[in-house]
């Protein structure tokens, strides 16, 4: 799922060799079709998200929050149950997947829309760490 690999690096955009206004771009696009309809629950648009997504830290909004976790719940970056799914990170995340699924599989919140900032927190800081 090359969404979920967008995702990712869109959110976390640490690595130098890609070029980060193509893949907030490409990650905009996929919202665009496949989670279009958060956009409207969260009275945002794409203008609001690319903006948020540049700034240096994630927002700490509950409409970001939850604007967000619509989106990853649209594209299968959790189950059901709220859990980050392995599979999806491992498949989409080559390079030390299985570190960065280690340190932040059991990260714990207990608003779903908090829980999302904390493991994207997560998986950003841990990506920092492996890529020094």
């Amino acid at each position: 799922m090359k969404t979920v690999l967008l995702i990712t690096c869109a959110l976390f955009g640490l690595s130098h060799q890609l070029n980060f206004d193509k893949i907030l771009k490409d990650f905009e696009d996929t919202v665009d079709s496949q989670a279009r309809d958060c956009y409207g629950e969260f009275s945002s648009n794409r203008a609001s998200l690319d903006a948020q997504l540049k700034l240096p830290e994630f927002p700490d909004d509950k409409n970001f929050k939850c604007f967000f976790d619509c989106v990853l719940s649209h594209l299968n970056f959790f189950d059901k149950s709220g859990a980050l799914v392995e599979a999806s990170l491992k498949k989409y995340v080559d390079k030390d997947a299985d570190k960065i699924y280690a340190a932040c599989k059991d990260v714990s919140e207990p608003d779903g829309c908090d829980k999302f900032l904390g493991i994207a927190k997560c998986i950003r800081g841990k990506i920092k760490e492996l890529s020094r």
